[in-house]
């Protein structure tokens, strides 16, 4: 299949280098930065590139891979462009659902959202572990959207248009978030003279063990420690000492997210 991708940043450079190497091949970018496009063509080649308003050649589909905020844009674009010639095109956003392409009036086209359910903080990790994910597929054509995931090696799950914006809470909750309590246990542990370059070192052992705990017996049955023991004095003093630091933010955290885990651990 031929496909153009709109949108080269580390998304659309880990599809493109996954579907090339499947056999698919890339017949054209739409790319605004160009420091985008400096990585995609390092990664994967030169390509020709286009504008949205240009007559595109005919595709099998299209990518749309652009930040969330610039999708309304694209698809805005892409309605106004009177030689769209293609079968399908998806967008990989998480939170929008493929409605987001009902004003591209053509009848010929199937609309569809594939979003991986993978960390990528950059191309490198992007290409590495997007074989690796879980897809959400939402749209027209199951089979098809579930074709383009076996081809980059992946596995789906169907989701409705309406629970995209809980599912992707959900993800940014353990993507973004979870980034913030590994921080703040590393400015914890630097209390303890263990500093920024050797915190992952010591401590990704416990933190691959609780994974390991919760996807083996499940969430609840994963929790140990102080909050799960109930030792109130334990978390009382350690209350104590996080307000030494001097971090309200990390006290409130702390405080709030211990009064949850007793809600919810059982």
């Amino acid at each position: 299949m031929e496909f153009i991708l709109i949108g080269s940043g580390k998304v659309g450079t880990a599809f493109t280098y996954h579907l090339e190497k499947n056999g698919n091949k890339c017949i054209g970018v739409i790319e605004k930065e160009l420091s985008n496009y400096k990585i995609f063509s390092k990664n994967i080649r030169k390509i020709k590139q286009f504008q949205i308003e240009d007559k595109l050649p005919k595709s099998d589909f299209i990518i749309v891979t652009v930040n969330d905020d610039e999708i309304e844009n694209i698809v805005s674009d892409l309605s106004s462009n009177n030689y769209l010639n293609t079968k399908h095109i998806f967008h990989t956003s998480g939170f929008l659902s493929s409605n987001i392409f009902r004003s591209i009036e053509s009848r010929k086209v199937e609309f569809h959202s594939i979003h991986p359910l993978i960390s990528m903080p950059n191309a490198k990790s992007a290409i590495e572990n997007l074989p690796k994910a879980y897809f959400a597929i939402e749209g027209e054509n199951d089979i098809w959207m579930n074709e383009i995931v076996e081809i980059i090696g992946g596995k789906s799950f169907k989701i409705l248009a309406e629970e995209k914006p809980y599912y992707h809470t959900a993800a940014v909750i353990i993507g973004n978030l979870f980034i913030g309590l590994l921080k703040m246990s590393q400015v914890v542990a630097e209390q303890s003279n263990i500093d920024e370059s050797t915190y992952m070192k010591y401590f990704n052992p416990l933190i691959q063990s609780v994974l390991d705990n919760a996807t083996k017996s499940g969430i609840n049955s994963a929790l140990s420690g102080p909050i799960q023991r109930n030792d109130t004095k334990v978390i009382e003093k350690q209350i104590e000492i996080l307000e030494k630091i001097g971090n309200e933010y990390i006290v409130n955290i702390y405080k709030e997210l211990v009064e949850y885990i007793k809600k919810v651990r059982n």
